[in-house]
C-alpha cells in the first residue's frame, strides 16, 4: 500500500470512529434528556394532585 493510500485509509478510520464517538454521545444526551423529561412530568403530576379541584396536566 502506497503511503498516501495508507495515509488515506487512517483519516477515513478515525473519521469513522469520531462519527462513531459522536453518535454514542448524542444517544447517550438523548436518552438523558428523556429521562429527565420523564421525571419533571412526574413531578408535575405529583404537585397537580395536591392541587384543589386537581389539574389536567396532559393538556
Amino acid at each position: 500500500m502506497s503511503p498516501l493510500t495508507a495515509a488515506s485509509a487512517s483519516a477515513l478510520t478515525q473519521a469513522h470512529l469520531a462519527e462513531r464517538v459522536q453518535t454514542a454521545v448524542l444517544k447517550k444526551s438523548h436518552d438523558a434528556a428523556k429521562a429527565e423529561g420523564a421525571a419533571v412530568v412526574k413531578l408535575i403530576e405529583a404537585a397537580a394532585s395536591f392541587a384543589p379541584g386537581g389539574v389536567d396536566v396532559k393538556a
